[in-house]
């Protein structure tokens, strides 16, 4: 129904609505085209399109209702004051439009929110002169960032011109319709995208500038690591890392504002090329080790490991390796930087600036070829930007999201690209095991019931798929000097305590891994099964070694194939979940020092299953003081970019 004249309220929910289509031709105009560098920003336009919609409608509905209210209130008892409700109202929403362009073309080049971070970050005279050279190379559209800057405030206006010649925004507006599609609109979208199709990834990538700036803010005041306690966290994690590493000694820590980074004496060295060996990583979704039929020795209940069956025999085997941190990016990132994770933020999203010397970065800079094929959607978790600055190579398409067929289009690009004159570096993620489990074509059917028979199949498949890739590379000329790692992300709990979510607890069923590495490497004993306490952290050393390249790094583990040290722990954290192994076993407890949910808990090394408690008073203090210590270091190096010195611009992997 309409009401009385109302030309300015009606101007008002004209430029509201008009500004949240504009809103929407922006997103569409970040989801939809690559990033600056030609890679997809995200992989599925269509999972973030709506989500981003409601997002900013909700925020445009809360930030306009006051100035709307105001201009309705005010205007037939004093127009001047409700004609400058109006114009802030204008001045908000354009302020807000060129900020959010600002924003969303920033993470299309650096993979981050424009922040206060990021602005003191790259804020400089030197970020600044190469602007244009940016805007004039964008594989998304040369300029195209300053035409939608351009364009988007005039955009806003001739929407809100054409919605004031349709009735509902006339000048007898229909208030009773508009506010109650306003309100159904609003409360769908919540539902949607908050109960029935949530997504912190998600959300955080397509998190609106003005609530970016606040977070922000508001984290600035958090009280840092201060100085004296930065330094004594210093010398402890250094002290470890020499008692753990003391068959190799010949480290030093230079720099006393970088506490992981660390040079060899003598100089760096890279191995002749008949020294030089490939690596082919691959990180299994969700392998845990309960189901690994190689090591039911140790404790494993199921068998759906074919492939890894047939070469631990020739292989080394680590039986009581763990994940550090869960989920899949969070592992990545240890596996790649060789750190701990953050307990609450993600570094991917929350630490671009973040200078790091990752493994396949330190290979491709002394020369190997690196690539990284992924099933699952690397942008879903802002992995892009990440990628394609450890490897010369990322390679991801909607159409390969099985694990069958991953591994055939690794194992072709393989066959084509690579060969004996020059070492190199591959990594691969899988998907298809990922909960609910469901089967793609090529699963047998487990039924739809049983969560351990549909992991079951969805393992077996791919372990097929990986052995089918082994299978079809053995006769290319540099087969016999490739090393294969294989590993999981992370584990996945099935009710064994009780729950089926990730991380619940950290008991085995969701950090406890299989690491197998098999190949003619010298340095490799086959058959040899190691029992020490290790992680993902271990990787890095590892793997520079049996590739041969001797380099400046910031991984906080150590060399796997080096003697076990006495005292040796591993940590695994989740949120405030802590879970300390050692060869003793393992303790529950909490990052925090505060109450765990389910209490303190104990269990010994034998009981892989974590079913009979010890009495966690047993446990040494200063055993989770140590643990706790790491990770607080862990957040003060984050705080200080202080992994590493400035990555040399001629050091950069390419895209």
């Amino acid at each position: 129904m309409n009401g009385s004249s109302r030309p300015l309220l009606a101007r008002a929910l004209a430029w509201t609505f008009a500004v949240w289509v504009v809103h929407a031709v922006l997103r569409l105009a970040v989801l939809a085209r690559p990033d600056a560098f030609g890679l997809p920003f995200v992989g599925k336009v269509d999972w973030y399109i709506f989500h981003a919609m409601c997002f900013d409608l909700r925020w445009i509905t809360v930030a306009s209702l006051p100035f709307v209210a105001h201009v309705g209130f005010w205007e037939h008892r004093k127009a001047w004051w409700a004609q400058a409700g109006l114009w802030s109202l204008y001045g908000l929403h354009g302020l807000l439009l060129v900020v959010t362009l600002i924003d969303h073309e920033t993470y299309r080049f650096m993979g981050c929110h424009f922040s206060p971070d990021i602005f003191s970050t790259y804020g400089n005279t030197a970020a600044g002169r190469q602007l244009l050279g940016f805007l004039s190379n964008d594989k998304g559209g040369r300029f195209l960032p300053i035409v939608l800057l351009l364009g988007a405030i005039p955009l806003a206006y001739l929407v809100a011109r054409w919605l004031r010649t349709r009735r509902w925004f006339s000048d007898k507006p229909a208030l009773k319709g508009l506010l109650i599609t306003f309100v159904v609109a609003n409360l769908t979208g919540w539902l949607y995208t908050e109960m029935i199709w949530g997504g912190g990834f998600r959300a955080k990538k397509l998190a609106p500038v003005w609530s970016v700036w606040w977070t922000s803010l508001r984290e600035a005041r958090t009280s840092r690591v201060p100085d004296a306690e930065f330094k004594t966290l210093t010398a402890a994690h250094q002290a470890r890392w020499k008692a753990e590493n003391a068959s190799d000694s010949l480290w030093d820590f230079p720099d006393a504002k970088l506490p992981y980074w660390k040079v060899p004496r003598g100089g760096e060295h890279v191995a002749p090329r008949d020294s030089q060996w490939n690596i082919v990583l691959i990180v299994l979704e969700s392998h845990r080790g309960l189901n690994c039929g190689f090591l039911k020795a140790e404790g494993a209940t199921r068998d759906a490991t074919p492939f890894l069956n047939s070469i631990a025999p020739s292989a080394e085997v680590w039986t009581r390796y763990q994940c550090p941190a869960l989920p899949t990016v969070r592992a990545l990132t240890s596996i790649h930087l060789g750190i701990l994770n953050h307990p609450t933020k993600n570094l991917t999203s929350d630490n671009m600036g973040l200078a790091n010397r990752a493994l396949p970065a330190i290979l491709g800079q002394a020369g190997w070829t690196t690539a990284f094929f992924s099933a699952a959607d690397p942008a879903w978790d802002n992995q892009t930007p990440w990628l394609r600055q450890w490897y010369q190579r990322s390679d991801y398409d909607r159409s390969r999201e099985n694990d069958r067929d991953l591994f055939a289009h690794g194992a072709k690009w393989m066959r084509k690209n690579l060969g004996k004159d020059k070492p190199f570096f591959v990594a691969f993620m899988s998907k298809t095991n990922h909960y609910p489990f469901n089967p793609v074509p090529g699963v047998e059917d487990a039924g739809s019931g049983d969560l351990q028979k549909r992991m079951d199949a969805t393992m077996r498949y791919t372990e097929r798929s990986v052995a089918a890739m082994v299978d079809s590379l053995r006769r290319e000329p540099w087969f016999d000097r490739t090393i294969f790692v294989i590993t999981g992300d992370h584990a996945f709990p099935l009710e064994e305590h009780g729950s089926s979510s990730i991380g619940y607890g950290l008991y085995s069923e969701s950090v406890w891994l299989p690491l197998v590495i098999w190949g003619k490497h010298p340095q490799l004993k086959p058959g040899t099964r190691h029992d020490a306490p290790a992680s993902h952290l271990d990787l890095g050393p590892t793997l520079l070694r049996l590739a041969g390249v001797r380099k400046a790094n910031h991984f906080t583990g150590r060399d796997l194939l080096a003697p076990v040290p006495e005292g040796l722990m591993r940590v695994t954290t989740g949120g405030d979940e802590l879970l300390v192994t050692t060869a003793k076993g393992r303790y529950h407890g909490t990052l925090s020092g505060n109450p765990r949910e389910r209490g303190a808990e104990a269990f010994a090394a034998s009981d892989i299953l974590e079913r009979t408690p010890l009495d966690p008073g047993q446990w040494d203090a200063e055993l989770l003081s140590r643990a706790r210590a790491e990770s607080r270091l862990l957040e003060a190096v984050l705080q200080r970019n202080g992994l590493c010195p400035p990555q040399p611009a001629e050091g950069k992997q390419g895209d």
